[in-house]
């Protein structure tokens, strides 16, 4: 590529539109997955995403009037129990508001985990080619639920998308199996249950939230940090580790 400054007296036609800066936010804003309305009422199922939420409370909520013993219950299926304790989480929300930042080491349970990384280590196993071998852009792309995103200026990655239910006489393929576990973390944070236990965590309570399954297949994927990512507004953020 080639890139410099421009010296006129006047910018040439569409110079706004077709500029660097213009693409980047462009491109980002047409490949982004939508935020999601979260459902944060007293009276809210635990798993139930739902549409839009009054404010709970007309001050900071507190883990008591956010969980209770059924939320809790049911977020056990997928969180460590003792991130569910209102001693811990009063702890987490003492930290986050001295150093703004938390790692929670061991969140999930060890069964859940240990089914979602089993099925990764399985697909990178069966799909991955031998170390020195050629780029293969084509890897992981066998089950059609997983398309590959970007533009390539900006990000590489694949993304799960589960359109129905695989035909019976469609042979089994491992990402397809990867990708169904990574979904039930998708659908945990779109929960009403894990926006109170945030909510219970941070102070704030959510109102929206955006998450996606993506896999970075060694020495193929990426994304870059840029301008296009910046946002107006309070947002909290998460991460994951590599691989599937």
């Amino acid at each position: 590529s080639i890139s410099g400054w421009f010296h006129a007296a006047a910018p040439p036609p569409n110079a706004d539109s077709d500029a660097s800066l213009a693409q980047l936010q462009r491109h980002a804003a047409a490949v982004a997955q939508p935020f999601h309305k979260l459902d944060v009422p007293t009276s809210s199922t635990p798993d139930t995403p739902g549409t839009v939420a009054p404010p709970l409370t007309s001050g900071i909520p507190t883990a008591a009037s956010l969980l209770t013993l059924e939320h809790r219950r049911w977020l056990s299926r997928y969180v460590n129990p003792a991130y569910l304790t209102d001693e811990t989480i009063g702890a987490v929300r003492q930290q986050l508001a001295s150093q703004r930042l938390m790692q929670l080491s061991a969140f999930f349970t060890s069964s859940f985990i240990k089914d979602l990384l089993a099925a990764a280590a399985e697909t990178d196993r069966s799909e991955l080619p031998a170390k020195g071998s050629p780029p293969d852009y084509t890897i992981g792309l066998a089950s059609p639920e997983w398309d590959a995103i970007g533009p390539p200026q900006v990000q590489r990655y694949l993304r799960y998308t589960k359109r129905s239910e695989p035909a019976t006489d469609q042979p089994e393929v491992a990402s397809r199996r990867a990708g169904m576990r990574l979904c039930r973390v998708r659908a945990l944070l779109r929960s009403a249950a894990f926006a109170r236990l945030l909510a219970a965590f941070t102070g704030y309570v959510p109102r929206a939230v955006r998450a996606e399954v993506r896999r970075f297949r060694p020495g193929l994927d990426y994304t870059l940090a840029h301008v296009g990512q910046l946002s107006q507004g309070r947002r909290g953020g998460g991460g994951g580790g590599g691989g599937n």
